[in-house]
C-alpha cells in the first residue's frame, strides 16, 4: 500500500509515478477545500507571484493556480451567477516537462500554453473578449510540496 510520497519513489522501478502521486494526493486531499485546508498541513508551502511563474519556476508536484482575470471585471450580479462559478482561476497539478494535469474531471495532461488557451473558453472570459491569449492566465500561486 502506498502511504507516502516516498512510498511512490521508492517503489517506482521505471520512473512513471505521476499516477501514483495523483492518486495519493486524492485520497489525502479528499473532502478537503484547495488550498485552504491543505495549506495547513506541514508538507505545502504556499508561494504566490502577481507577475506569474514560468514552467522553469516549477517542480513535478507543485499544484498550481492559473488566475482569471475576466472573472473580477463581472459585477457582483453577475458573480452569482451559477454559469461564472469556478471561474475565479483553475488548480491543476505540474507534472514536469511544461505539463500539468487536472485536478478535477477526466485527468488530462495539457501543456501549460495549451492549459492557459483551454481557460479562453469559459464562461467569464467569453463574456468580455472572443481573443483572450493564453497569457492573459498567468500562474499565480503553487503549492509546493515539502519533502
Amino acid at each position: 500500500m502506498i502511504d507516502t510520497v516516498e512510498d511512490i519513489l521508492k517503489d517506482d522501478k521505471d520512473n512513471k509515478y505521476g499516477k501514483g502521486i495523483l492518486d495519493y494526493f486524492n485520497r489525502d486531499m479528499k473532502g478537503k477545500d484547495i488550498p485552504g485546508d491543505i495549506t495547513k498541513q506541514a508538507y505545502w508551502k504556499l508561494e504566490e507571484k502577481e507577475s506569474g511563474y514560468t514552467k522553469d519556476d516549477l517542480l513535478p508536484g507543485d499544484q498550481v493556480w492559473f488566475y482569471n482575470p475576466y472573472y473580477y471585471k463581472l459585477t457582483e450580479k453577475e458573480k452569482e451567477n451559477s454559469k461564472y462559478r469556478g471561474d475565479q482561476g483553475s488548480n491543476v497539478f505540474y507534472i514536469g516537462d511544461g505539463n500539468v494535469v487536472e485536478i478535477y474531471g477526466k485527468h488530462r495532461v495539457f501543456t501549460i500554453e495549451d492549459y492557459q488557451k483551454h481557460l479562453a473558453g469559459w464562461n467569464s472570459v467569453k463574456r468580455f473578449t472572443k481573443n483572450a491569449k493564453a497569457s492573459d492566465f498567468p500562474i499565480q500561486r503553487r503549492l509546493h510540496p515539502i519533502w
